[in-house]
């Protein structure tokens, strides 16, 4: 017996509800990135598809070798001063002093094709960022802005890094992202510029569904993904499961709304790790903690001790 077996006429009755929806759904570009697009399809497949867990054993243990007992992550760079989505040198440099190892960054396209470490794509004017003006000027007055090639150099000067790419995905229905494409391309040209040959195994890519991750395994055979489920409006989880079984992905990550102890240890028994986002109340990830979650996205707590 599954662990979501009871709620299978649940789900059939809002796959209905969804497939009716999903006319209106098309096109609406004011819905984009509300995850809509991708709940019809999942809801889709698991009726046409369902799943057969009987056919997995559980995936080995510590194959995400970059993740620890209690590992904190530095969510966009981490929190510096009182601002938060920073991605800036200064973030990073503060967080590793910290004792961070496993930074979250956020990456997006220029109009002309740069790669940054931004959370916003959009100038103030609507437009898509100017890399020459980005680069140009403090954020917030005061930070340093890094791109790409600033990201990997850091990656070579700390080489005890891990790097967490956040990469706006548009899951709306028909797009190609076609900037996905480009952004990662470039990550990939980068990185094997250089002659420390393990930056591409320290890079731990976040895919949003399958499509996502045939893109990225079609472009670099990375080493560690996470499969984040904050583009699923409505997640199966054992439609999520199953995927991650088959393509032995050893890690998910939510947001902590989502989280109970029972979703937890449903992963847990096959050996898949939850990461929990964005939390920055220590009674809360203790609670979190207390229910098997491995990781935990901050931009404000600290780690109890500096790694060497």
């Amino acid at each position: 017996m599954t662990f979501f077996s009871e709620n299978k006429k649940k789900i059939m009755i809002v796959m209905f509800v969804v497939l009716g929806m999903a006319a209106a759904l098309w096109g609406v570009n004011s819905l984009r990135g509300h995850g809509y697009g991708t709940m019809v399809k999942t809801y889709i497949h698991y009726w046409l598809n369902p799943v057969d867990l009987d056919k997995y054993e559980p995936l080995s243990e510590g194959m995400a070798e970059w993740l620890k007992e209690d590992t904190l992550l530095a969510h966009a760079m981490g929190g510096i001063g009182e601002s938060t989505y920073t991605n800036s040198l200064e973030a990073f440099e503060a967080a590793y002093e910290n004792g961070f190892r496993v930074y979250e960054v956020d990456l997006v396209v220029t109009k002309v094709g740069e790669v940054i470490c931004s959370h916003e794509y959009l100038d103030e004017n609507g437009e898509v960022i100017e890399y020459s003006s980005f680069m140009q000027e403090k954020i917030e007055d005061k930070y340093t802005p890094i791109d790409l090639k600033k990201l990997i150099d850091l990656m070579e000067n700390y080489p005890d890094v891990y790097i967490m790419t956040d990469i706006k995905w548009d899951n709306s229905m028909g797009s190609s992202n076609e900037d996905v494409v480009t952004l990662v391309s470039a990550l990939v040209e980068e990185a094997n510029v250089r002659e420390t040959e393990d930056i591409l195994e320290r890079m731990i890519i976040q895919i949003y569904n399958p499509k996502s991750y045939e893109i990225m395994k079609s472009i670099y055979p990375f080493r560690n993904y996470v499969y984040t489920l904050y583009h699923y409006a409505s997640p199966i989880y054992e439609e999520i499961l199953g995927f991650c079984l088959e393509n032995n992905l050893p890690v998910v990550a939510m947001e902590e709304s989502r989280v109970s102890k029972d979703i937890v240890e449903y992963f847990n028994q096959w050996n898949i790790e939850v990461l929990v986002y964005t939390i920055n109340d220590e009674s809360t990830a203790s609670k979190l903690r207390d229910f098997g979650v491995k990781g935990i996205y901050t931009d404000w707590l600290m780690p109890e001790c500096e790694e060497e």
